[in-house]
């Protein structure tokens, strides 16, 4: 430390150097007086904005929301289906062939034709009723086979339907051809031991016996055999 004389009245002043930039520092700090300085200041404390939450469904922070009930309407018509009611038929029911009797009956020969009655008997005890045509043809052989083709419809009687009462008969008329008035070479004459006949509208066949001869060939020039509708015995 030096020393230096003042000249004026006041004596003696020590002067204490200072270490250069650092002096001017500390000088400049003390004439601030307790203001802090801009470096030492805090910074802003206000926060950021914060980005309201998307409103779009499924998204990040979505508000959920309840679908109304929807209220059924109380004037729809009922949909309630009526019960099934089962109508019984009512009347005569078709004949069946375990009920029916069959007979040959009336043989007539004319112009080189037989004409044959056959009967149906009904044997049950309530009525039933017939109507078109039954299904016949000449069988042999012993076993039932078939002798030539079925009976040709004889459309002469009108078609009806025929109530039959328990023990009564309705009737369709056979028209038997003479096989010799066929070729015999074309009829090819076989013996027969009778008739399978079907009723009208059934599938069960029924047994006639009548013996004879007929023409086994379904190659004639026209029908050896024809049948009627079923009409009133």
């Amino acid at each position: 430390m030096h020393a230096a004389k003042n000249q004026g009245s006041f004596g003696w002043r020590v002067v204490l150097p200072l270490a250069g930039t650092a002096a001017v520092a500390i000088l400049a700090a003390g004439c601030g007086g307790s203001s802090p300085s801009a470096a030492t200041r805090p910074k802003s404390t206000t926060p950021p904005a914060v980005a309201a939450p998307t409103t779009a469904l499924g998204g990040v922070g979505a508000t959920a929301t309840t679908a109304p009930t929807a209220v059924p309407s109380t004037t729809s018509p009922s949909t309630t289906t009526p019960p099934l009611t089962t109508t019984l038929p009512t009347g005569p029911q078709p004949c069946t062939t375990g009920q029916l009797a069959l007979t040959l009956s009336g043989q007539n020969g004319a112009a080189g034709s037989t004409y044959v009655t056959l009967d149906l008997r009904n044997t049950a005890a309530s009525a039933c009723t017939l109507n078109g045509y039954p299904g016949v043809s000449y069988v042999g052989g012993g076993n039932g086979t078939q002798i030539g083709a079925s009976a040709a419809r004889d459309p002469s009687t009108p078609i009806a339907t025929i109530t039959v009462g328990a023990g009564q008969s309705a009737q369709s008329e056979l028209r038997l051809i003479d096989p010799y008035v066929f070729d015999s070479a074309a009829c090819n004459l076989q013996p027969t031991q009778g008739f399978r006949v079907y009723p009208p509208g059934q599938t069960t066949a029924a047994f006639v016996n009548d013996p004879g001869e007929a023409c086994s060939s379904t190659t004639l020039p026209q029908p050896a055999l024809f049948v009627g509708a079923v009409r009133a015995g």
